[in-house]
């Protein structure tokens, strides 16, 4: 049987910076990093590095985790 990982409180989102929340958001819709880099006209290793921070910071390590926490604290509408 397949465990789900845990997903972080939503309240966490409170905390993050505003381009914190836009790499989130680009994330939760799909988005590489490559071409988040390109919406938010940043160096793809930048946004690489906003999104290890967020896994860091929120006890994940998956990118779909990321998207269901940003799911879950509203930070996007699916």
């Amino acid at each position: 049987m397949l465990k789900t990982p845990a997903i972080p409180s939503p309240h966490l989102a409170k905390s993050l910076t505003p381009i914190e929340r836009l790499v989130l958001s680009r994330v939760a819709d799909g988005f590489t990093d490559a071409e988040i880099a390109t919406i938010l006209s940043r160096s793809k290793d930048t946004v690489r590095y906003h999104v290890k921070g967020l896994k860091a910071y929120l006890g994940i390590s998956r990118r779909e985790v990321l998207v269901r926490f940003a799911v879950r604290a509203k930070l996007v509408e699916m």
